[in-house]
């Protein structure tokens, strides 16, 4: 996601502008406008707790609690 832009709560991919809850991950678009069953294949992103660290974010700190599909994905 490096380069992409955040929007509220939500992250857009410089790659292929696909966006993603910020919070959970789960794909927005275009799982919301896709066919239910390809919906279905459009697969989260992994989260992060970010803590702060001198004058930079630590993203390593951890993966973020999730709900929802994002919580039920394997690693």
């Amino acid at each position: 996601m490096d380069g992409g832009g955040v929007y509220g709560d939500e992250i857009d991919c410089p790659h292929h502008h696909y966006t993603y809850d910020a919070h959970t991950g789960d794909n927005r678009y275009p799982k919301r406008v896709f066919p239910r069953a390809r919906a279905e294949q459009v697969k989260p992103i992994r989260t992060f707790l970010p803590r702060a660290r001198g004058r930079g974010l630590d993203l390593g700190a951890g993966r973020a609690a999730v709900t929802g599909s994002a919580a039920s994905r394997p690693d």
